[in-house]
Formats: C-alpha cells, structure tokens, sequence
C-alpha cells in the first residue's frame, strides 16, 4: 500500500531515525517503522534516501510504500515501509500548511501531555489514565509557550538536552514541563538557556518502558521528536 505523508519528526533513535508525520488528505498520524527489532523499528540512513538520491527530511511531502499496518499496544500509529521501495518526494509543505491540518494542535483536547507533566510516567500510572476512557496515542502535536533548552550529563558523562516548557491544555490550565528529552538532532548544540517564546512540539511515546534498576519500576520516558519554531 502507499502512504502520502509529511514528515514531522526525523528524530534520534538508536544511531537512526525515529519518522513520524500526518498522512495527505486525512491529517492521521503514521510513525515509519522497519523491522529491526534491535533498534525498535528505526530506520537508517538509507531508508530515509529517496528515488532522486536525496534525504528526506521534516516537513518534505513523500510517497511511502509500507508492507502492513504494524501496531503495538503503546504505538497504535505504526506502518511497516517496505524497504526495496525508496521513498518519493513529491514537494514540501509549509508550517503554515501544517497548522491547517484539523485538530492537529492536541491542546484542544488534551489534559496532560501522556498522563502527567513530568519527564516519565509509570506503567501503572499509564494503565490508570487509559482504564479512564481516555484515547491511547504516541504521538502528538503540541503548542507550547516559553520553551527553555538546557543540557545535562547522565551518568555516563553523555551531554543529553532537555526542555521546560508552558503548556495550555484543553481547560485553559497552564501546566509547567520540566526536564523533558529532546531527541531532535537540530537542537543538540544550542546553549543553555535558549528560549523560545512560543513553539510548536511533536511529542512521542515509547514503544517499551525503562525498569529503574534501584526502585524496579518501569517507567516511559517522554520524548520531543521535532522543534517547530514560528517564523524560523
């Protein structure tokens, strides 16, 4: 089957790719996924390489050949490109054009961004907002207010960058998200501090949690994919 989509994130993931975008014509999400189990689905540098021999990259409008939808239980979004088909440029879209898409912006119907306003959200904490009727999705297209970036070592010495931001949720409530990662790869190397006064973020859940060795408990940690600054 073919999939018309605009890339929305070409995120970090396992030394690849981590590709999400909304389908032409019906504003659904597709997340891009291949069938290395190894790096969760990622794809590589070269499935990203199109029919002309250029990369695709955000917001280029591409012609996808995928096998099969291929959802999991936190990914209800996954399509399986097939890999001997290269992708298809078909032109690339605007912000403006993107912003059109209906009901793109979540803030109109979200509560919390996944659960809660914190970096991670336990399994049990995840299983209690879904058992609410709350709708299941792994990823999200938010508008954020005072976007902050800053970079932190783990304990490994590897530099990771983070974001505070201001969200709006549906109630008009202004919640604060603090020290939430960044895989977007443009924005690795800003300095500290950089703030942005009002931006626009694609937001991914995991497909797996991460067991805390200390505590035992299995966590999702929250990703920004893509940083979409107005006027940039």
């Amino acid at each position: 089957m073919e999939k018309q989509v605009i890339i929305l994130a070409k995120s970090s993931k396992h030394h690849g790719h981590c590709v999400g975008g909304v389908e032409v014509g019906t504003g659904n999400w597709i997340r891009l996924v291949s069938e290395d189990e190894e790096t969760d689905g990622a794809l590589t540098d070269q499935d990203m390489i199109s029919a002309d021999g250029s990369p695709c990259g955000v917001l280029d409008k591409v012609t996808v050949t995928c096998l099969r939808e291929n959802p999991t239980d936190n990914q209800p979004e996954n399509y399986l490109i097939d890999r001997s088909v290269p992708f298809v440029k078909n032109g690339v879209a605007t912000l403006e054009e993107v912003l059109q898409v209906p009901h793109i912006r979540a803030n109109e119907w979200l509560h919390y961004i996944y659960a809660n306003q914190w970096p991670a959200v336990e399994v049990s904490e995840c299983e209690a907002y879904l058992n609410k009727g709350y709708r299941k999705y792994s990823i999200v297209f938010v508008e954020v207010d005072n976007l902050t970036l800053h970079h932190v070592e783990n304990e490994k010495g590897k530099k990771k960058t983070k974001a505070n931001f201001e969200f709006k949720n549906k109630s008009g409530k202004v919640r604060n998200y603090k020290n939430i990662s960044i895989t977007d790869p443009d924005y690795y190397e800003t300095p500290d501090g950089y703030t942005i006064p009002k931006a626009y973020l694609i937001i991914s859940f995991p497909n797996r949690p991460i067991v805390d060795e200390d505590s035992g408990r299995a966590r999702y940690y929250k990703f920004i994919a893509k940083i979409f600054e107005p006027n940039s």
